[in-house]
């Protein structure tokens, strides 16, 4: 039995491909985030954790009935909560994370136990790329638990997807306004510097799906069109060569790079860690309303701009991920 722990999108995007390769699988998902959005997207049945059990993850296991406590069980875990690896050495059951993504703080959240604030590893942490291997390893984080797999949902970010909009569109792709708001920033005035400077096109914003009613009010004030319904990774992969997309540190800024696609990150008045390819240095980020409105004529109107970032992108290139993670899964199956 395969067992795997899903606590937001990302974690369930990066291992659908994983999952669906798997016969006798159990699927959980943390009721907090929106893994049960990318899983019933997919199609795979899942049980849902209730907020009660979800914290903290490994009492809930604990006292769980589900496959997780056999001594023959398999975990691959992708979540915050740090007691699942503790529970998986206690009960000898062989445990491996897949990270679809690397930040400092979520390193931490990842391997520190909520209860005793003490580090905890799974036999094998699968990382997105390079660059979070050698960030790993200078944080301390032993080398035999660490391998490079890539993210499995990024495998098929080359497929073909049906254009919506018929004329040239920037689309904003925003984190949510609450979230934002704590971390130092707004995105009325990010989208008001887009508005303001794009003028041969539409700015189209998504909204983040926890955005409220009076936010997207505000949103249109600022002169944007409001899209609720297009499939944010279709309308990434059908941008034209002439276009891009931008916000803040939105995970689709990672995907549409990962995508070949020009994402443009802009951070006004930033205090929270920077996005991971602002730091490799392959996605042109501005933290000033002065520079992002450089950023983005620059992005509009010069084609050497375009091409010298998108040779920088080419570091992102990766082979069959869900293929490395099936091979390390096998060697524990």
């Amino acid at each position: 039995m395969l067992t795997v722990l899903c606590t937001d999108m990302g974690a369930a995007q990066a291992l659908i491909p994983v999952i669906t390769q798997v016969k006798n699988v159990l699927v959980l998902a943390d009721s907090r985030g929106q893994a049960k959005v990318a899983l019933k997207k997919a199609d795979i049945p899942f049980r849902l954790l209730t907020k009660k059990q979800a914290i903290p993850l490994g009492d809930a296991l604990l006292t769980s009935t589900t496959p997780i406590q056999k001594e023959n069980g398999k975990i691959v875990h992708y979540g915050r909560e740090a007691e699942a690896w503790h529970l998986a050495k206690h009960k000898k059951i062989p445990a491996i994370a897949v990270m679809d993504k690397y930040t400092k703080t979520e390193v931490f959240d990842l391997f520190t136990e909520v209860a005793t604030g003490g580090k905890s590893f799974p036999d094998k942490v699968c990382l997105p790329h390079d660059f979070a291997l050698k960030e790993m390893r200078k944080l301390g984080f032993p080398r035999k638990h660490l391998t490079v797999t890539g993210n499995p949902h990024f495998d098929n970010v080359k497929r073909k997807a049906k254009r919506k909009y018929k004329k040239r569109v920037i689309p904003v792709f925003l984190s949510s306004q609450r979230y934002m708001l704590q971390a130092g920033m707004d995105n009325l005035p990010l989208l008001k510097v887009v508005v303001d400077t794009v003028k041969d096109a539409d700015v189209v914003v998504k909204p983040h799906p926890k955005d409220s009613a009076a936010t997207i009010k505000q949103y249109q004030k600022c002169g944007a069109i409001i899209d609720k319904t297009s499939d944010t990774e279709e309308w990434v992969l059908s941008m034209r060569e002439d276009e891009f997309c931008t916000g803040s540190a939105s995970t689709v800024l990672e995907f549409a790079t990962f995508a070949d696609k020009l994402a443009l990150s802009i951070q006004l008045g930033a205090t929270q860690e920077d996005m991971i390819t602002n730091v490799m240095g392959i996605t042109p980020h501005a933290y000033s309303a002065h520079a992002a409105k450089t950023l983005i004529k620059q992005a509009l109107h010069d084609q050497k701009f375009r091409n010298r970032w998108k040779q920088r992108r080419k570091k992102l290139k990766q082979k069959n991920a869900t293929k490395a993670v099936m091979e390390i899964l096998q060697k524990y199956l």
